[in-house]
């Protein structure tokens, strides 16, 4: 039993845990983080408007005719053109009731009926 546990913690240890890449709208609001690939797809696609922060990961592809061979890098912030679907939904985290809240107010007792009074 232990040494399943510990190979298993073993084969843990071992994996790599792939970078997310944060993508944003043309104005810089936060849209969905993804994965290198789709990234990639968008850099590919020519879906990036600019991005900015360290260079995440650099791919590698074949080789061109005149002997180069093609790379696309991705950096860790995407903003990609265009609309993204289920876009522009984005709900604020502080609610107004948070930002502004307001004392309770005392209760006022109704001391009698207030009938409108005909003169």
């Amino acid at each position: 039993m232990r040494c399943a546990i510990a190979q298993r913690i073993a084969s843990l240890e071992r994996r790599v845990v792939e970078p997310l890449v944060l993508t944003v709208d043309m104005s810089g609001l936060p849209q969905a983080w993804v994965a290198l690939e789709d990234a990639i797809t968008y850099h590919a696609k020519q879906l990036v408007a600019w991005s900015v922060g360290d260079i995440v990961r650099e791919f590698r592809g074949g080789w061109q005719r005149n002997g180069t061979r093609s790379r696309i890098a991705t950096k860790s912030i995407l903003a990609i053109k265009g609309t993204i679907p289920g876009g522009h939904f984005h709900t604020p985290g502080l609610p107004n009731a948070l930002l502004f809240p307001r004392a309770p107010q005392p209760r006022q007792e109704a001391v009698g009926t207030f009938a409108p009074q005909v003169t």
